[in-house]
């Protein structure tokens, strides 16, 4: 049996007729594994089977036999649109003020950008299947539905303005030769604005009553108006070459026929007053330039092509060319034989000096009535397209056409009555060029821009056949357009980009998405690819670090808030949302296609500025290597990760560590639930944010507690913070944010919050109690301690082991919730067991201050909460002199925020920390001041058999003095380094101000555990879910090695929830490197 599942064939045959017209009647996504996965919800295509009934259902409709080609479908209706009625009725005048060489230049300043979007409407017309709509669907496809859209609605208008505009030029010389004042040719016809009106009324009635037969009677019958258009554009120039010379004073004509003197006389611009307005090239070309337009008229009947692809190409810039030579020919004729004085005066003055006047009446009459029949047929078509594509609730009314042939007769009956609206309100040809100008300008800039960012795009599928254009035509036609807006018409043009910048946004908020596809992802593509290269990572300098996160989620759904927060703290860095999908690669793959596409839809969702990264392992570590070592690109890669805190109900030993709680099961595995964070009136709030992910049909296929496995082993869990710091990543554990609150200055404490201390300790607490008596005996053995004297008071008990009876150790925990509400920082100083000053670390202190710093700068934090650092000693002694140092640091790391002292041993009273009073009362009672040294010393109990406990990371209470002459802060500190060389005692803590004060210093000797449960009371006392929104603290590292062993990874585990327990939301840290300078 072959071993392969597809075999080769000799010949594609019908398969591959079917397979294109497929492709040309479907809008397919980019080959990726959401487009079309198996268990995708977000494809745009059909299944598989539906697919092929539907090409076979397609191969099964005729063929349009009515289709229009390139003659009658573009080159004469763009041949109409451009030789309109301004040839007949402006084109003189425009001579007599800008002479030979002003229209020139003006008609060839038009054509250029024309021209140029010829030549960039060909290009993209020839790359794929262009269907109805003319430049509104190319532009929809290039650029998006925003910006199709906007200038789809402004080419609409535009060309309902020309469309009004021919009417009145109907109008015009109908009145001219025969109306009762001064026909030329008769004097029947009463005049007057309302008489005006119902003229172009009719008019506008003949145009509906063709529009409404069908758009193939109107291509049938342009072909008939364009011979009439040219013979009477042939006796117009008959007449300027070779009639005799005559003269009509009575109606200001004089004729000179074609000379050398009259074409210098005309040959200079001499602009005049006229409509009471100085004419200048600004006014004259906003008249000259709806000459030029019209080139759209071909591809606005791209629906009803043949082969538009073939038909737009050469029937436009066959039209374009031909009309081109067409106007200079006549500006040359009438500037050599017609007087200035007369150009300026007689707007008729072509059909006066004509041979055969009705011709040019007639010619005239033509011109405006197809022009002005193109245009109601052309927006009716352009809407249409508009309401196919569902971009606007009111447009969506007018996608329906009527059967066989699918006319537009909604957007014809809409048409019809804009163009009657704007008769009504409009008499004279001048008001409405200006619009007509700026709309054509709007179209043909934009259309020039979807040119050049396709080209520039580098896209492999940009591969026109027209290739007469590159970037720098398209650049130039889309330059020159928004220039000459400005230039022609600031005003009017202002006007014409608010309208398109209104209709954009209303489209970018209110239409549903589209798989069009758009070339700006293919040009971010392209420059993000190019930036990637440049961003250096042997560049990077501490100056402009920002927190690059990645977070490792399990469940989606829980870790909601947290992402949330992520996403505040990133500062415009990378942020990506990792998981891990674990088991066999073939097994899993069917859930990786299924939940990726649903991954993304949460981001959109949730609102963050996030990345997804999935990945597929038979292990949690393996899986978060794979994330860790391949997430990012470049000098864009991750360099904070961030994990939850492994609950014991996500632990995979189901007995470890039993707590008393009831509702720690109910508790998520990161500290994140999907409910409750909201910010002051917000767009959508986070419930309504959770409302739709749950009621989105791609929420199903994300991860969820079904899904997910029996829990991760401490040892996994563990290791991948090794894993994370050798590779120089900084560490962040979040734990506590189901209690993150509602609105700022709600108070809203955590389940745990009045519990006594004796709960608040778990049975591992007492074992650790059992372990420090063990220390302290062994370090005391010389002098044996007497119990009954410790325990002198007899009512009285370690709170480790249980309150007094009929007391409450939690009542002196409880805060009186205030209104001020604080983001509180806790930069602990860390140091290492047995080695000297020089292994104090400060990348975890200055880190935990910079996160705070860049929390603040969100404008919700900081216009709802206060930013707080705590400054934590162990004697009151000491805490002037620190709160001076870290004064001095936050000063010279430009960091506002209020400085709160906290310390263990005050100078009268009781310690805040329980547990740490209960220990000093014991040591002063039964110690020596010799015993209290070797209780200090940790040499001293080398030969000690002690139960074995983690003592990798020893905590320190004060800020290093060297740390801050490192900083050049302030010369106080000199004292202090005298002191620092002449102590030889390399123990962390011998340069201590209570070792030489003769203060014994306690916290620093004792062991981690009793440490971080000291912390804790500190932390439950000083920033209580009353007074702290969240605390952001240092994170002690594991012992290297603890990964690998799971009765150290638990023990590690422990230690941490000591710390952490009963706390407001809480994140932890431990940085790999500096994150802060002074430097400029």
């Amino acid at each position: 049996m072959s071993a392969t599942s597809t075999k080769f064939v000799s010949r594609a045959g019908t398969q591959l007729d079917l397979f294109s017209k497929e492709l040309q009647r479907q809008q397919p996504g980019v080959g990726h594994p959401l487009s079309n996965g198996p268990g995708s919800t977000s494809s745009s295509l059909p299944s598989e089977p539906s697919r092929r009934s539907s090409v076979l259902s397609a191969s099964r409709v005729p063929t349009d036999t009515q289709k229009l080609g390139t003659l009658e479908g573009v080159f004469v209706p763009v041949c109409l649109s451009i030789w309109g009625v301004l040839v007949f009725l402006r084109f003189p005048w425009i001579v007599g003020q800008a002479g030979l060489v002003g229209t020139i230049a003006l008609f060839t300043t038009g054509y250029f950008m024309t021209g140029t979007t010829t030549l960039s409407l060909s290009a993209i017309s020839t790359n794929g299947q262009v269907r109805g709509g003319g430049a509104y669907y190319m532009i929809s496809r290039c650029l998006g539905p925003e910006f199709g859209g906007s200038i789809g609605i402004v080419f609409f208008l535009g060309t309902v303005l020309t469309g009004a505009l021919n009417l009145l030029g109907f109008v015009e010389p109908l009145l001219a030769s025969f109306g009762e004042s001064n026909g030329a040719m008769g004097t029947f016809l009463p005049e007057g604005r309302w008489w005006q009106l119902l003229y172009a009324t009719c008019a506008s009635l003949v145009c509906l009553g063709l529009c409404l037969v069908g758009s193939s009677v109107v291509a049938r019958a342009s072909v008939f108006l364009a011979c009439i258009l040219l013979v009477s554009t042939a006796s117009i120039m008959a007449s300027l070459a070779f009639r005799e010379p005559f003269e009509r004073p009575a109606m200001d004509i004089v004729f000179k026929g074609f000379n050398g003197e009259t074409l210098m006389d005309n040959l200079w611009p001499k602009f005049s007053v006229d409509m009471d307005v100085q004419q200048n090239f600004r006014t004259v070309f906003a008249i000259v330039f709806p000459a030029c337009t019209g080139v759209l008229a071909g591809a606005s009947m791209s629906g009803d092509l043949k082969s538009p692809s073939r038909a737009i190409p050469r029937g436009t810039i066959w039209a374009v060319g031909s009309t081109y030579v067409a106007y200079l020919s006549l500006a040359v004729l009438v500037a050599g034989s017609i007087e200035r004085t007369t150009l300026l005066k007689d707007l008729s003055v072509l059909q006066d000096i004509s041979l055969i006047p009705s011709l040019v009446a007639v010619g005239v009459a033509a011109t405006s009535f197809f022009s002005a029949l193109g245009s109601m047929i052309g927006a009716a078509k352009i809407l249409q397209a508009i309401g196919k594509d569902d971009l606007l609730p009111a447009v969506s009314f007018f996608q329906h056409g009527k059967p066989p042939n699918n006319e537009p007769l909604r957007g014809i009956l809409l048409t019809f009555g804009f163009m009657q609206t704007v008769l009504l309100f409009v008499t004279d040809i001048n008001e409405i060029a200006p619009f007509v100008t700026m709309f054509s300008l709007l179209t043909f800039g934009v259309l020039n821009l979807a040119c050049l960012l396709l080209r520039a795009s580098g896209s492999p599928n940009f591969r026109p056949t027209f290739e007469l254009f590159n970037w720098r035509t398209a650049f130039a036609g889309f330059a020159g357009c928004l220039i000459a807006m400005f230039v022609v018409d600031d005003l009017h043009a202002l006007y014409s980009c608010l309208l398109a910048a209104i209709v954009f946004a209303m489209i970018h908020y209110y239409a549903p998405p589209k798989t069009w596809g758009d070339v700006t992802q293919s040009l971010i593509y392209h420059q993000s690819r190019k930036y990637l290269l440049r961003l250096d990572l042997r560049k990077e300098h501490v100056k402009f670090w920002r927190p690059q996160v990645m977070v490792l989620v399990q469940d989606p759904r829980q870790d909601f808030l947290l992402i949330k927060f992520l996403n505040d703290l990133k500062k415009g860095g990378l942020f990506v949302l990792g998981h891990i999908l674990k088991g066999d690669f073939a097994t899993r793959l069917p859930d990786y296609k299924r939940q990726l596409p649903a991954w993304l839809r949460y981001v959109d969702i949730a609102k963050v500025k996030a990345f997804v990264q999935l990945t597929i392992s038979p292990s949690e570590r393996v899986g978060a290597q794979n994330l860790l070592l391949g997430s990012g690109l470049g000098g864009m890669k991750p360099n904070i990760v961030v994990l939850g805190f492994l609950e014991p109900n996500r632990r995979r030993s189901p007995n470890f560590l039993e707590s008393d709680d009831d509702d720690l099961a109910d508790r998520d595995n990161t500290g994140g639930i999907a409910s409750m964070w909201t910010r002051p009136n917000p767009r959508q709030s986070t419930a309504d944010q959770v409302e739709e992910l749950e009621q989105d049909p791609l929420a199903a296929d994300l991860p969820n507690a079904i899904d997910l496995d029996d829990g991760i082993a401490e040892s996994e869990y563990v290791g991948i913070i090794e894993d994370a710091l050798g590779l120089n990543k900084a560490v962040g554990i979040a734990r506590g944010f189901e209690a993150l609150e509602q609105e700022p200055g709600e108070y809203r404490p955590s389940q745990n919050a009045s519990t006594n201390a004796a709960r608040r300790f778990t049975a591992y607490a007492a074992e650790e109690y059992k372990r420090l008596s063990l220390f302290v005996t062994n370090r005391l053995a010389q002098r044996p301690p007497d119990f009954s004297t410790m325990l002198a008071n007899q009512g009285e008990t370690s709170p480790l082991l249980g309150s007094r009876p009929g007391s409450d150790a939690g009542d002196d925990l409880e805060v009186a919730a205030p209104q001020r509400r604080y983001i509180d920082l806790w930069p602990i100083q860390m140091a290492q067991t047995g080695l000297a000053k020089s292994a104090y670390t400060f990348d975890s202190y200055t880190l935990v201050l910079q996160l705070g710093t860049i929390l603040y700068m969100v404008p919700y934090w900081k216009q709802n909460y206060i930013l707080r650092t705590m400054i934590f000693v162990e004697n009151e002694e000491e805490a002037e002199d620190e709160r001076n140092r870290v004064m001095s640091l936050l000063q010279g790391l430009r960091i506002k925020a209020e400085i709160k002292m906290v310390w263990l041993r005050p100078r009268f009273g009781k310690s805040d920390s329980q547990e740490y009073e209960r220990i000093c009362r014991r040591l002063h009672m039964q110690s020596s001041p010799r015993s209290v040294r070797e209780v200090n010393d940790p040499a001293a109990g080398e030969s000690s058999q002690e139960t074995p406990k983690r003592r990798s990371v020893l905590m320190s209470t004060r800020l290093s003095a060297q740390y801050v002459h490192g900083w050049e802060f302030s010369e106080a500190v000199e004292d202090e380094q005298s002191d620092d060389k002449q102590s030889d005692n390399s123990s962390p803590i011998a340069d201590s101000p209570s070792r030489r004060s003769g203060v014994p210093s306690v916290f620093d000797s004792l062991p981690t555990r009793t440490q971080h449960i000291v912390l804790n009371q500190l932390l439950l006392r000083h920033s209580s879910h009353a007074s702290t929104a969240v605390i952001l603290m240092t994170l002690p590292a594991p012992e290297a090695g603890t990964g690998n062993s799971r009765e150290k990874s638990m023990r590690y585990l422990e230690e941490l929830d000591l710390l952490t327990k009963d706390l407001p939301p809480t994140f932890m840290v431990h940085g790999k490197g500096l994150t802060v300078t002074m430097s400029l």
